[in-house]
């Protein structure tokens, strides 16, 4: 039986996804253009073009929150990369208990970061913490860890790569176990090194797994959130808070709702140009 009109199917997902993507996402740009502060006498939106963003040029903290957002993503894709790629070389190698590792690499995923954010703060702790204890142990000074301003992103970092680690190992595992067998035996009839058929074969054909878990991992840590709430809030000072968290402050806390939809506006135009850079980079588009 012959389908009548199957564009009409997709009516019902396409309206759904208006309404829960598209709309929203009009709707803050429309607020980044006005001047809505909920605590004003008048609390409504009101128009002002684009002095929302002028106020941005002109505002220190929204540069000091996107450096933090920055230099906390630049940390975690250090670790997270380098650590994932390891682990998944690893796992690959090894012939028995293949299986059992990779479920064992879903278990930080499935845990909440709310969840896993309390347990690093408590280990994190000066005087209980569990870190300070080992550093202890083998004559290391003990840290301040979320209380020192220098140590606080590099710590949130660590919490990241605990919890999205594991995202890198099994993305890049299908991509080490996708890959042709033949180069692999060509290059080793042909006398090449195990260092030249990884730099010359395995990285080369394991780029596009690794540009497109970046690209991932670049979006969910511009959008980093619930690790930070739970483990500093924002804190100490300011030290932590990324530009995500400014707006999250501005919006909620100052009751800023149009300066705080130019902040979220601003970040979503970040991630899509540096997205946009990495497809162009892998010409997947």
């Amino acid at each position: 039986m012959k389908m009548k009109n199957p564009p009409l199917f997709l009516l019902p997902s396409l309206i759904v996804l208006l309404f829960i993507t598209i709309f929203p996402l009009a709707y803050v740009f429309y607020i980044s253009l006005c001047d809505y502060v909920l605590y004003r006498a008048n609390p409504y939106p009101i128009f002002n073009g684009f002095n929302n963003y002028l106020v941005m040029v002109f505002d220190p903290e929204f540069y000091y929150a996107l450096l933090r957002s920055l230099y906390m993503m630049g940390l975690a894709l250090a670790i997270e990369f380098p650590v994932g790629l390891i682990i998944a070389l690893s796992i690959q190698r090894i012939t028995i208990g293949k299986s059992f590792f990779s479920i064992l690499m879903v278990i930080p995923l499935a845990l909440p970061p709310v969840v896993v954010a309390i347990m690093f703060r408590i280990m994190y702790n000066p005087i209980i913490g569990v870190f300070n204890y080992f550093l202890k142990m083998i004559g290391i000074a003990e840290r301040l860890w979320l209380d020192s301003v220098v140590e606080v992103i590099p710590s949130l970092a660590i919490v990241d790569a605990y919890i999205w680690t594991p995202f890198i190992v099994l993305v890049l595992l299908s991509g080490l176990n996708s890959l042709p067998k033949e180069q692999y035996e060509a290059a080793m009839i042909d006398g090449a090194s195990s260092w030249q058929i990884f730099r010359r074969i395995t990285i080369p054909l394991l780029m596009p797994f690794i540009i497109i878990a970046l690209l991932f991992r670049i979006m969910g840590l511009l959008g980093t959130f619930d690790i930070i709430l739970a483990s500093t809030g924002g804190g100490p000072g300011t030290a932590s808070q990324t530009l995500y968290y400014y707006a999250y402050s501005v919006t909620f806390t100052y009751l800023n709702f149009g300066y705080g939809s130019a902040l979220t506006v601003v970040l979503l135009y970040l991630m899509v140009i540096i997205s946009l850079i990495i497809l162009k980079y892998v010409k997947i588009m």
